[in-house]
């Protein structure tokens, strides 16, 4: 693998929050791009080899940690301070201004696409259908979205009814949600890794559980389905053995869809983290990615052949 360089930045929002980000340069100039959002208790740096595999096709990868996680905030008292599903989209809208202002400054123009994991997916996928700047971005890749818990993960209703109310009246108040680490990945590294991580610490608040929990139930109504572009290439990626979210609830959304291109990965007996499954799989699951990527680079780029030479 060729050696990819990294850049870390600090993002200044327009309340003043500051959050970690990391790019992952191409070795030549960059032919698309990627502004990657990651999941509940996760950050930008829990991905292994995906994001240099990604870069070394010619694919820069942004990424970032989100309002309330990893090194956006590492102080006990700011964790899990997402806000509500409107603060959310607004932080993203920025960080999208600012990456498409990029790849227009950029010799190749390479186009941006919107990719998340788990939580990150489900949000990707809201964003495709309600983001202010969704019809400037060239598509949306989810993998093992957060649509719904897993059968196995599912709170009682009741709980989830009492947890929706509270979070109206105390919304940043701090819930520790833990994960079982052995349910994250095949790979006991892997599961080994995340639990020591001290920046998936497992601290939500109602706020942002409650509309965490919205955003994936949308997801499987008609309503705000039928809302997404058909113009725009949507896949969605999922283990169908994943013990934290719902592969069922993936499937389902995918028959609500009604993209021309969409396109649905199943990947049989893996986990929650396609990315850091089974070593010897890695390099399928990001060889996956990168194909989806470039050929939907390569069908824009045709596409944009015969408005240049007029």
């Amino acid at each position: 693998m060729a050696t990819i360089a990294t850049e870390e930045t600090e993002i200044v929002l327009k309340d003043g929050h500051k959050l970690f980000a990391k790019e992952w340069k191409t070795p030549e100039a960059p032919v698309a791009s990627v502004v990657f959002l990651h999941g509940f208790s996760d950050h930008c740096g829990a991905y292994y080899d995906l994001f240099p595999d990604l870069a070394t096709q010619g694919i820069n990868i942004y990424a970032f940690d989100q309002r309330g996680w990893g090194k956006s905030s590492l102080e006990k008292k700011h964790w899990g301070l997402t806000g509500g599903t409107a603060d959310v989209l607004a932080d993203l809208d920025e960080i999208i201004t600012a990456r498409l202002a990029w790849s227009e400054s950029q010799p190749t123009r390479p186009p941006v696409f919107l990719v998340g994991h788990s939580a990150g997916g489900a949000l990707t996928l809201t964003y495709a259908y309600s983001g202010c700047l969704r019809s400037k971005l060239a598509g949306f890749a989810a993998f093992s979205p957060f649509i719904a818990l897993s059968p196995a993960e599912k709170p009682n209703p009741i709980v989830l009814m009492v947890g929706r109310l509270a979070s109206r009246v105390m919304p940043n108040f701090q819930m520790l949600n833990k994960l079982d680490p052995n349910n994250v990945s095949r790979d006991p590294a892997v599961c080994k890794t995340f639990a020591e991580d001290k920046l998936c610490h497992d601290t939500g608040t109602l706020a942002g559980l409650a509309g965490m929990l919205e955003r994936g139930a949308r997801l499987l109504e008609a309503e705000y389905v039928k809302k997404f572009d058909k113009k725009k290439p949507v896949i969605v990626l999922h283990g169908n053995a994943d013990k934290v979210t719902d592969f069922n609830a993936s499937k389902q959304f995918f028959a609500l869809l009604e993209a021309e291109d969409k396109e649905f990965k199943e990947y049989d007996g893996w986990y929650h983290k396609l990315h850091a499954d089974l070593p010897e799989n890695r390099k399928e699951f990001s060889s996956n990615i990168a194909d989806w990527l470039l050929k939907r680079t390569d069908t824009i780029k045709k596409a944009e052949v015969p408005t240049a030479n007029l």
